[in-house]
């Protein structure tokens, strides 16, 4: 089986978080003046949108900067293919998921890598245009955020990235989880009216889990504490928010239910004492 060579230079990688625009040559076909050769979807515009195999070709494209040696034909087809890039069981930045198992298959592109998940760019034939999907561990493999657990692999970008990069995206000012759930909480800035699949794609632009984030966002919310030593107490459980929350982490949260830090620290070391 012949791949093209993979070169080792490293690059940084920027996820793609947000919806591509209308007239973007990668998602427009060829025989309207785009770059993208696979199946046209709307004759209107020769967008390629919605559909998994247009919207991964294009996207290949846009990582390499040249047409990309994939296939345009079904999905499931794209993995037992013969041409095109090394494939392989471990997910990998820009690589291509593939999934059989159904009349067409279905193709994404893998965005972020977590410990037992993949986020994912695709479209749906007849569905949604665009969308970004956590794909769980699952089965032989992951599970595509359509339910397909028939996994086949990745097929690799021939560019190799070595981290995530800022590039157009912005740069996370938040270090933790509970920094970026108490930001959502406050409202304020960029989490003005940030709701639904808005505030999904920016919490996946600062790097974090967008589902774990929003369990965080539900966690404190709920949680309340009546006193002092409720809240230092839970603190010394260290479970939940409180796993591994320490300074500047801690006192914001300290905070955010009304306390003064120091006071709350000084319990702590009082009850730790005995």
């Amino acid at each position: 089986m012949q791949y093209a060579e993979v070169p080792e230079k490293m690059n940084e990688f920027i996820p793609w978080t947000r919806a591509p625009a209308e007239n973007d040559p990668h998602w427009i076909s060829t025989a309207y003046g785009g770059l993208n050769e696979c199946l046209i979807i709307d004759r209107k515009n020769g967008s390629v949108l919605p559909n998994c195999t247009g919207w991964a070709w294009g996207r290949m494209y846009s990582l390499i900067g040249e047409k990309p040696l994939l296939p345009k034909t079904d999905a499931k087809t794209w993995y037992p293919a013969f041409e095109g890039y090394a494939r392989g069981q471990k997910p990998a930045l820009g690589a291509v998921a593939c999934w059989g198992g159904t009349k067409y298959g279905h193709v994404a592109i893998v965005e972020s890598i977590g410990n037992d998940y993949i986020m994912c760019t695709q479209s749906n034939y007849g569905g949604a245009r665009w969308e970004y999907v956590k794909c769980i561990r699952g089965g032989s493999g992951y599970i595509s955020g359509m339910g397909n657990t028939a996994f086949q692999g990745f097929i690799y970008c021939p560019k190799k990235f070595d981290a995530i990069g800022s590039g157009s995206q912005a740069v996370s000012p938040y270090k933790t989880m509970n920094d970026i759930a108490l930001a959502i909480i406050s409202g304020k800035g960029a989490w003005y009216k940030c709701y639904g699949q808005i505030r999904f794609n920016k919490i996946a632009s600062y790097g974090f889990d967008p589902e774990e984030v929003q369990q965080r966002v539900n966690e404190i919310l709920t949680t309340d504490y009546h006193s002092i030593d409720d809240i230092a107490r839970a603190i010394i459980r260290g479970t939940g928010q409180w796993y591994e929350c320490y300074g500047a982490d801690r006192k914001k949260l300290c905070e955010h239910y009304g306390f003064n830090y120091a006071d709350v620290q000084k319990h702590i070391d009082d009850i730790l004492k005995g």
